[in-house]
């Protein structure tokens, strides 16, 4: 029991701890936060709100938990393809470069 729970929330640790990052490089700078926001709250409505009312429907039509297993599926498929048409986005900063040329580099004077 003990190692199925580690399990569970090693997978939700790996999905959440991502997240964020994932999210903030998805959305322009100007529109981030708003972005972010929006994108997970209806997300989390709209993928998790219903998921137990439609479970149950299906189980109450099919009286069974495959036919949950295979929405879960499809939701997961849903997810996947949606996330394939993501598009990178370049830096969003202008004038920074994500790696510092030797000429750049400055000497910081020590005491010693």
């Amino acid at each position: 029991m003990l190692a199925g729970f580690l399990l569970l929330f090693l997978a939700f640790s790996v999905t959440y701890g991502a997240m964020p990052t994932f999210f903030a490089h998805v959305f322009p700078v100007d529109v981030r936060y708003t972005g972010m926001s929006a994108g997970y709250t209806l997300g989390t409505v709209l993928g998790g709100g219903f998921a137990p009312i439609i479970a149950a429907y299906l189980l109450d039509r099919t009286g069974d938990w495959p036919a949950i297993a295979w929405y879960m599926t499809a939701a997961g498929a849903v997810s996947f393809v949606a996330a394939l048409f993501l598009r990178e986005r370049p830096d969003d900063v202008p004038g920074r470069s994500d790696r510092s040329s030797p000429s750049s580099l400055q000497r910081v004077p020590t005491k010693g």
